[in-house]
């Protein structure tokens, strides 16, 4: 089933991105790996082709999250309507996300090695496109893959109190930069959520999987 290889698809492609951004990532990252700016530039001017290759894991992702979207719409049993919603806030989720992250990967870098208020005063607004207005769809993507399951009743007890928890923490992880959260617990924020997203993308795999090996 087409659903069914979208959801391992992009189970393994967040499981990559968190490698990638723990490994690769995280030392040039605000509430990162370094809380001084000056090290977070000189990691990213200095380490250059690092820092390009740590954002192609999220870049798959955010393509894996698209299929999940389409998958759902062009499954049967899934409601038009939500399908519809949960391709459109995926598509517009993308949008800022990927511009974000192409910014860092190219004038970023270039501006890493120069005056240092300019390069925060860039970092700063691509950092909110991908951590802000693009983690907001990305929610909202995830909420629509929530409706789509539960309207379908391929859903568990695990799922729902899995929900609860989850989308609310992406939430708070996405206003805090708007807010004037601390940035590492924004980081944190994300980081557990993503560890319990993998989570939720095995139960949810499985709902439908079980549901398939059910049926006559």
């Amino acid at each position: 089933m087409l659903l069914e290889r979208a959801l391992l698809l992009t189970l393994v492609a967040h499981a990559a991105a968190m490698v990638s951004m723990a490994l690769f990532l995280l030392p040039g990252m605000p509430g990162g790996g370094s809380l001084d700016d000056a090290s977070r530039m000189a990691y990213i001017a200095s380490h250059p082709w690092i820092w390009r290759l740590g954002w192609l894991p999220w870049q798959v992702t955010a393509a894996s999250d698209l299929f999940v979207a389409v998958a759902l719409l062009r499954t049967p049993w899934v409601g038009r309507f939500a399908a519809a919603c949960t391709v459109v806030a995926t598509v517009v989720a993308v949008i800022p996300d990927q511009y974000g992250q192409v910014a860092w990967i190219t004038k970023g870098i270039a501006l890493a090695s120069g005056d240092p208020a300019t390069y925060l005063a860039y970092e700063k607004r691509i950092f909110e496109s991908t951590a802000v207005w693009g983690a907001a769809f990305y929610t909202i993507g995830a909420l629509g893959w929530t409706w789509c399951l539960a309207a379908a009743k391929r859903w568990s007890r695990g799922l729902t109190w899995l929900s609860s928890v989850l989308w609310p923490l992406f939430g708070l992880a996405t206003v805090g930069p708007l807010v004037g959260l601390d940035a590492t617990v924004v980081a944190g924020a994300n980081a557990l959520g993503f560890v319990l997203l993998e989570l939720w993308f095995v139960l949810a795999f499985l709902a439908v999987r079980q549901d398939r090996s059910t049926r006559p």
